[in-house]
């Protein structure tokens, strides 16, 4: 297996290693931060640590083909690599450069992807009466983080509209587009058969 298909395979194991570490680091790094940067910064690892027990031995992927594919392969584990480095890593790691080179009330984006995932994951397991990959996690670690991270942004910084509409936006466009993508491959893997 080369080191492409290594990443796209493995990538959680190594996450959740980092989340870790940037736990463990997170009171010398932190020190003389404000709160708001300090919330929006937990809001990677925690992020982490849910994708975890979300894909480890690619159980999303499983839960995902079986009930919505119906046994078909709908993400590939390539798709799953893009959507979570591009989707989470990224997005958070660009959240923090706004928040700390503009402004913190920037922040609300990552931390209402965030919570949106969470409300996704609990909303599903309402809806379907079981549970779905990650939903401990979403319900004891993102759910509330998030709320707290939104709460002490609100509370400590001057929002502004554009800010909660691009958070609001981003959060929404993204599960929508990985929807979409899932629901498309769905369609090319029914005209294959």
């Amino acid at each position: 297996m080369n080191f492409y298909l290594r990443l796209e395979r493995l990538w959680v194991y190594g996450g959740f290693l980092a989340a870790l570490m940037l736990l463990a680091l997170t009171p010398l790094l932190s020190a003389g931060w404000d709160v708001a940067v300090l919330a929006v910064w937990l809001i990677l690892p925690a992020y982490m640590i849910h994708q975890y027990e979300e894909h480890d031995d690619n159980r999303f992927a499983r839960f995902l083909n079986e009930h919505m594919g119906k046994g078909r392969e709908i993400l590939t584990p390539r798709a799953l690599f893009v959507i979570n480095m591009g989707g989470v890593w990224a997005l958070n790691v660009l959240v923090m450069w706004l928040v700390v080179t503009r402004d913190p009330g920037w922040g609300l984006i990552g931390v209402y992807a965030a919570f949106f995932n969470a409300v996704l994951h609990v909303g599903q397991a309402i809806r379907m009466r079981q549970y779905n990959p990650g939903l401990v996690t979403a319900l004891l670690v993102l759910l509330p983080l998030s709320l707290w991270a939104g709460w002490v942004i609100h509370e400590t910084v001057l929002v502004r509209a554009t800010q909660e509409l691009a958070a609001i936006g981003v959060a929404v466009g993204l599960h929508v587009a990985i929807f979409v993508f899932a629901y498309f491959r769905m369609k090319q893997q029914r005209a294959r058969r």
